[in-house]
């Protein structure tokens, strides 16, 4: 699932670049088609040579706003798209955070005391240390640490004075893309990222 989000981004894109590279395209042909001579009266070829540019003729012109008109309906349909692919994340991080919690909907799982959260990929060391920072300043917590660090995952300790929604206060606090993978009694496994 985490690869569907970048790939409908990409193909979008891609297609809004065509349809740009195409209209460009539109218009270089529409433009040489009205200032073609007719090749086979040499007299009228000479004559073409001295007279103005006059651009392009009716037909052109009509193809060239019919495809503008065509690339934005498709800009359009592409934005929707978009909204619709975000709705879609959306939609499933909450049935995946449901599913972890063990199917009961509408229950948001609390923790408190010492937790045990697994979470990751970091890119690096820099941004583990921000992550174990956000996790002390949260509503409740008194406490948190790395206690370990292995590839691109770690686990820390976090200790909670109070009843804490955990997954939705480290969303509030770090990312809207951290996705509930595992949770159990005094512990937790969060992915962050898309």
């Amino acid at each position: 699932m985490t690869d569907r989000p970048h790939d409908l981004e990409s193909s979008l894109a891609e297609i809004d670049r065509r349809l740009r590279e195409l209209q460009r395209e539109l218009q270089v042909v529409a433009g040489r088609e009205a200032a073609q001579p007719d090749a086979a009266d040499p007299a009228e070829a000479s004559r073409w040579d001295s007279r103005p540019d006059p651009g392009p003729g009716p037909e052109a012109a009509r193809l060239v706003d019919d495809t503008a008109e065509r690339v934005a309906e498709l800009g359009q349909r592409i934005e929707e798209l978009r909204r619709l692919g975000a709705e879609l994340e959306d939609a499933t991080r909450a049935l995946q955070d449901e599913l972890a919690r063990g199917g009961d909907a509408g229950r948001v799982a609390t923790w408190s005391g010492h937790v045990v959260v697994r979470a990751g990929p970091f890119r690096d060391i820099a941004s583990l240390g921000e992550f174990e920072r956000a996790l002390a300043r949260l509503p409740g917590a008194e406490d948190a640490y790395v206690r370990s660090f292995a590839g691109d995952w770690a686990l820390l300790e976090v200790r909670l004075s109070a009843e804490v929604d955990l997954v939705g206060e480290i969303r509030r606090a770090v990312s809207a893309d951290v996705r509930l993978v595992d949770s159990g009694p005094g512990e937790l496994e969060i992915a962050l990222g898309p």
